[in-house]
């Protein structure tokens, strides 16, 4: 589960780190984005980035929450044999 949770985090950070960039530079030049009117398509721009990391994060809940759910199921599922188990052993005396 960590192998894929890391994988899916590393493209998300990769995702949010160029999003950073355009933001950076925009911020950086904000006069001439504001003279030339670029701002809409800059802002697209930076929203792909968002919207791609955003995408892995949801893949990536996805399969971290799968993970736990497999995983709990089947610890309790043991709990529950073992306690029918133990129950069936008092009750017939071998316990």
């Amino acid at each position: 589960m960590n192998k894929f949770v890391s994988k899916y985090m590393q493209i998300a950070r990769q995702y949010i780190a160029e999003g950073g960039t355009i933001a950076e530079e925009v911020i950086s030049t904000i006069r001439t984005a504001q003279v030339f009117g670029t701002q809409n398509a800059l802002v697209e721009l930076y929203d792909t980035h968002v919207d791609k990391a955003i995408g892995v994060e949801i893949t990536s809940a996805i399969f971290r929450d799968g993970s736990f759910a497999a995983f709990f199921f089947v610890l309790y599922s043991a709990y529950g044999l073992a306690f029918s188990f133990g129950t069936t052993l008092i009750n017939e005396g071998h316990g």
